[in-house]
């Protein structure tokens, strides 16, 4: 496939608005081989995924370097409608877009040869740190240390994988379940939160009163909530009530 070998050409990192309409004619060149010769010698399926997905990065690159450049949209589509007129495969303008998203997310030395710019999306997708981000790319294509026999995952695989390590962040990020803090206070004190309850709800409120006073308090110094309490003496001990208040 004679054409197929100029993918290795690379769009420039910030090309001017001439240099970004001359590549356009060599996608439109990649794209029309891909469509013959497909139909003609019957390649090798493998051999033709990989080369749409290698179109498929490098007009994600085109379409976001157009952006930059302020390309009208009107105009990017009539070059886009012109470069994939006789492509394999129709593509759609959400599936365009995904291209250019995952071209956007994933600079071209991230990128894996051995998985498709399918498998790079559903990665983008998750929205994942960067650190993990690489780490199922890695995993995705098969690149594990000591395991040459695995290969590449599979869709559905990729899938659970990231389903899974999502599940771990949450599990990680999950803030500590809420703990049920006893407050002891005198008589006095007591009394004075339940006049405050009332005064503000209309019922002798105390815990209430008392989650309120804090909250105020807080959010004036502003500092996070929280309360620590000390041990109450034994003579004096007289339950205010029990309030569900968040302890770090």
């Amino acid at each position: 496939m004679s054409h197929c070998r100029s993918f290795n050409l690379e769009l420039p990192p910030e090309p001017d608005a001439k240099v970004w309409t001359q590549y356009s004619n060599v996608l439109r060149s990649i794209a029309w081989s891909l469509g013959d010769e497909q139909t003609e010698q019957g390649e090798k399926i493998t051999d033709i995924r990989a080369w749409q997905s290698s179109l498929a990065w490098k007009i994600g690159d085109w379409i976001n370097a157009g952006k930059r450049l302020g390309i009208k949209p009107k105009k990017l589509k009539q070059q886009l409608d012109l470069i994939l007129e006789r492509a394999p495969k129709k593509y759609t303008s959400r599936v365009l877009d995904t291209m250019a998203y995952t071209a956007d997310a994933f600079e071209i030395t991230r990128r894996r040869a051995e998985i498709s710019i399918w498998f790079h999306c559903e990665i983008a997708k998750r929205r994942f740190p960067r650190g993990l981000e690489d780490k199922a790319l890695k995993d995705a294509a098969g690149d594990i240390p000591n395991r040459p026999d695995l290969g590449p995952m599979s869709m559905a695989e990729l899938k659970k994988y990231l389903d899974h390590t999502a599940e771990i962040m949450l599990h990680q990020e999950r803030p500590a379940k809420q703990r049920k803090l006893t407050v002891y206070t005198d008589e006095k004190s007591y009394g004075l939160l339940e006049s405050i309850g009332k005064r503000l709800w209309g019922r002798p409120l105390a815990a209430k009163a008392l989650m309120w006073l804090c909250e105020q308090y807080l959010q004036e110094h502003g500092t996070e909530f929280g309360i620590k309490m000390r041990e109450p003496a034994a003579s004096t001990e007289e339950a205010l009530s029990e309030s569900s208040l968040a302890t770090k």
